[in-house]
């Protein structure tokens, strides 16, 4: 890691710059840094927090001398060496500069009505190199336009307010956060002068002398971004795309460049966020492409560390298109969300049945079903016939993932067949659903229903598109109702014990879908009494349940008979997308396999539709590693894959020098050392 420097300073020393190695030099919020989000609650704790540290050392000489406010990060900016980037604190930074204006603008009404008070203009003349240029000759501020901070968050619209108010304290009735925290500020300095007019100015200098920072000075953004992801600060934190826009940004070279980056970056945030997603999501789902590009089906690691890689150089960022590929994901998402909202038959994406499918799935109890998807999406889009193949690809998918979760209701159960599909999807542009329904799958609908599966809402939503082939996609909120309702009541319940209605109440045959805004109008109300409301449905399962039944009772025999349908028309369903035959499904067995550290040998045989195949993958440290890397073990590695059509031209392939110095771990099956010991 580059030099860094880490030093104790009090506010006054690290706004105003004074050491010598950082004079006439500027503080600068880079574009990429989120825009000021200090609200209220955050500058009430800080303003709360120095002022009771000022009157506890003002009353108790064994209280604490210091008060410690936090780190900031900084690093030199490469191009412009007179700028000192602010990595994180910003948020912090900002608010202490509001807060001292505030108190300068107070001195400034208070000089004018006392201009003999040599206290006033010297603590003026302690904040004016905070927030000011000061002159080298006069040593006084000269222009007050002239600020020791600039930002440029190209994403916060208010910039220009936080400036106005440095330069002449004038908020001009704005109601940006700048405005609000400034004048929070500034009234609370008031009040406290009002009741404490002998301690009010002492609390000035307590900020300036006593508040200390741990500023942290890198030599360069790599080693200020190290050094934030470890840190756990008051402010608020840098998710990772905010890293990652860091490391797209810095490497345009012309403002042209940037400017056309920031507006698409803030094109992508405005896309996302309706949606539930976020930019951090669009990055997750682009991982798993490169993951299937290079056929890892290892558990997914954190973000950050998978595009930073074992360089710490984010290679994977600055390949050609991947910004464009980031861009077209979020269109995609934003138009898929768009269409479970309302269905336009005009998108490019999805035909009615697909987006069904799609609604479905965004009530799956977790979302590695949106990774698969996005691969799907990158592979295919631009091929003829794409609504149709999605539409046949979400079958597929749908229908395996609820069978998965059903069989197996954990989230492991779903992530290693998800990592399968990508890496198929990515080398062939489809894969290949297996049926895995054990023989008693039935018992299991109903035993998923009757734990409160997480999948349940899932299931119960498509059976009830099954059920109505025709019906439109299901808009507004929607709840599964207990047509038994869940509170009993004794005169209500003909033909009902307790005990009976218990052991029904979370059968599947007694749960529907139902509009959010009729259920809590049926209440907990009796079959009879519910008719009313159901008859009102958009639902046409529901609507039927009056049509159908035309009993005011609904009894023990009617939840099984519906159930025994529902489960009837799933199971249906899941074995018309599903692939039963098992030779028509690829196989893998593994044949030979090493492992030491990152590096490994791995040869696969792959049977498929008659077909066998062989998979050889080698991972590799790169020849000649600096000594860094070597010492702090973070050599890269290289990965190649190759596929033969015979076993003898894969054994030739493999390098059994290398894979007898894989040592860690080991394992050779009986068929290949039965083809070594015939040669």
């Amino acid at each position: 890691m580059a030099e860094l420097q880490v030093s104790k300073k009090k506010i006054s020393s690290l706004l105003s710059l004074a050491d010598d190695s950082n004079v006439e030099k500027l503080y600068v919020i880079p574009e990429y840094q989120r825009p000021y989000r200090w609200g209220l609650n955050e500058c009430d704790t800080l303003w709360t927090d120095i002022k009771n540290f000022f009157i506890d050392k003002k009353k108790n000489e064994d209280a604490p001398k210091e008060y410690f406010i936090g780190t900031i990060v900084t690093c030199k900016d490469e191009g412009k060496k007179n700028e000192v980037n602010v990595i994180d604190g910003q948020q912090r930074m900002t608010s202490l500069l509001l807060l001292l204006r505030a108190f300068y603008s107070k001195l400034e009404r208070m000089a004018n009505d006392y201009p003999d008070d040599k206290n006033i203009k010297g603590l003026m003349k302690q904040i004016e190199p905070c927030i000011w240029k000061i002159d080298k000759m006069s040593l006084e501020v000269e222009d007050k336009t002239q600020l020791k901070i600039d930002s440029r968050v190209a994403l916060d619209d208010d910039n220009d307010d936080f400036k106005n108010i440095l330069c002449n304290g004038d908020k001009r009735d704005s109601k940006s956060a700048y405005a609000k925290n400034y004048t929070y500020f500034y009234d609370e300095c008031e009040k406290f002068a009002a009741e404490n007019s002998m301690m009010w100015k002492e609390l000035c200098l307590t900020i300036l002398n006593d508040c200390i920072v741990f500023p942290i000075e890198c030599e360069d953004l790599n080693s200020a971004l190290t050094i934030f992801s470890t840190l756990n600060n008051r402010g608020l934190p840098l998710s990772d795309s905010d890293i990652f826009k860091a490391e797209l940004y810095k490497k345009l070279k012309t403002k042209e460049e940037k400017s056309v980056f920031t507006d698409e970056w803030k094109n992508i945030e405005e896309l996302v966020d309706d949606t539930g997603l976020t930019i951090n999501d669009l990055f997750r789902f682009y991982m798993h492409v490169i993951r299937a590009r290079d056929n890892v089906t290892d558990n997914e690691m954190g973000l950050r560390k998978f595009y930073a890689g074992d360089n710490y150089k984010y290679e994977e960022l600055h390949k050609e298109n991947f910004f464009e590929n980031i861009q077209s994901l979020a269109k995609f998402w934003v138009n898929t969300y768009e269409n479970v909202k309302k269905f336009d038959k005009e998108n490019i994406y999805y035909t009615k049945e697909a987006i069904k499918f799609i609604h479905c799935l965004v009530n799956f109890p977790n979302d590695y079903w949106r990774c698969v998807v996005s691969v799907f999406y990158i592979k295919n889009i631009g091929e003829d016939g794409f609504k149709e193949h999605m539409e046949r690809f979400l079958r597929g998918l749908l229908s395996f993932m609820q069978v998965q979760f059903i069989t197996k209701p954990q989230v492991n159960a779903i992530k290693q067949p998800t990592y399968k599909f990508c890496i198929d999807i990515y080398h062939n542009g489809d894969t290949v659903f297996q049926n895995i329904m054990p023989k008693d799958f039935t018992g299991l609908i109903e035993q998923s229903s009757r734990t409160s599966s997480k999948v349940v809402k899932s299931v119960i939503l498509l059976h009830s598109y099954l059920y109505d082939a025709e019906s439109d996609l299901y808009t507004g909120k929607l709840e599964i109702e207990h047509i038994l309702p869940k509170r009993w009541k004794q005169a209500n319940y003909y033909g009902w014990t307790r005990e009976s209605a218990e052991d029904h109440l979370e059968s599947i045959g007694n749960k529907i879908p139902f509009e959010k805004r009729l259920n809590i109008r049926a209440g907990n109300g009796y079959f009879g009494e519910k008719k009313r409301s159901y008859v009102t449905s958009n639902i046409k399962e529901v609507k039927d349940l009056v049509s159908n039944h035309t009993s005011d009772d609904w009894l023990p025999g009617d939840i099984e008979n519906r159930r025994d349908e529902v489960c009837k028309r799933l199971v249906s369903f899941y074995k018309a997308n599903l692939i039963s035959n098992v030779s028509d499904v690829e196989q893998e067995e593994r044949m030979l396999y090493a492992k030491k550290g990152k590096e490994s040998v791995t040869l696969d045989k792959i049977i498929g539709n008659g077909i066998t195949s062989y998979r050889l993958v080698v991972t590799r440290n790169i020849p000649n590693p600096t000594a860094i890397q070597a010492l702090s073990g973070t050599i890269p590695v290289t990965t190649t894959t190759q596929q033969f059509n015979d076993i003898m031209t894969a054994k030739n392939a493999i390098d059994f020098g290398f894979f007898a110095s894989l040592q860690e771990e080991q394992a050779i099956s009986d068929e290949f050392k039965a083809i070594v010991a015939n040669e």
